[in-house]
């Protein structure tokens, strides 16, 4: 079949417009999708604790931080995916409020800024991506900008909820962070363990947790 002509589907994706029926579909997929993924990294967790354990009875304690990492990041991704179902419930709950509204009022602001931040970094749910392109087609790119630079300019004024940023962030997990886990699965396991963590390079700092504006942009999902 012969392709429109470019300058036509430029302009049919300029007069988009907001769907109700498929965003509130796409929140009820979302939600389903988000609940697998959690119950497959909490699988991938329970894992991951014993391989631990195999490897602080061998001593082999580097190996073993090594682990503790992975099951530190992968239940912070766990917990955030399950907060983010409560954040569509939330939405789908609230739906006549974006229905009727025309400005993105308190009762849904929360939860429509953090599915818009909190999309691009959940790369294996591809149904969260589709309610942020609605949303941003329901309150345009220009609103939903000035309400991250908000946040980026006065980290105190928080937009998004605040628990889901810091999961979903890259930090530098705290040496105690790491030594906390080991001792749980030794004590799981009723396995003697004494700290003995190998040190890590001191680096103050951290990739910003806080959304911005440029965050809007992003098309990957790191």
């Amino acid at each position: 079949p012969r392709q429109p002509r470019l300058s036509t589907r430029i302009l049919g994706g300029m007069f988009q417009s907001f769907d109700k029926s498929k965003t509130k579909a796409q929140l009820k997929l979302a939600i389903n999708r988000l609940s697998l993924l959690r119950n497959k990294k909490r699988s991938q967790v329970d894992i991951l604790r014993r391989q631990i354990k195999e490897l602080l009875e061998a001593g082999k304690v580097e190996q073993a931080q090594i682990k503790a990492e992975q099951v530190i990041r992968e239940g912070d991704v766990a917990d955030a995916y399950e907060m983010l179902s409560m954040q569509c419930d939330l939405m789908i709950a609230r739906f006549q409020v974006v229905e009727r509204e025309k400005e993105l009022v308190e009762d849904v602001k929360e939860s429509v800024l953090t599915i818009i931040w909190a999309a691009p970094r959940c790369s294996d749910v591809q149904e969260l991506r589709a309610v942020r392109d609605q949303l941003v087609l329901k309150y345009s790119k220009k609103v939903i900008e000035s309400f991250l630079k908000v946040e980026n300019d006065d980290p105190q004024r928080q937009v998004c909820n605040v628990r889901i940023v810091n999961k979903l962030s890259y930090q530098r997990l705290e040496p105690a962070d790491i030594s906390k886990l080991l001792s749980s699965v030794a004590q799981q396991y009723g396995i003697e363990y004494k700290d003995e963590l190998v040190p890590a390079e001191q680096v103050t700092g951290y990739i910003p947790a806080v959304p911005n504006a440029s965050d809007f942009n992003r098309s990957d999902g790191g």
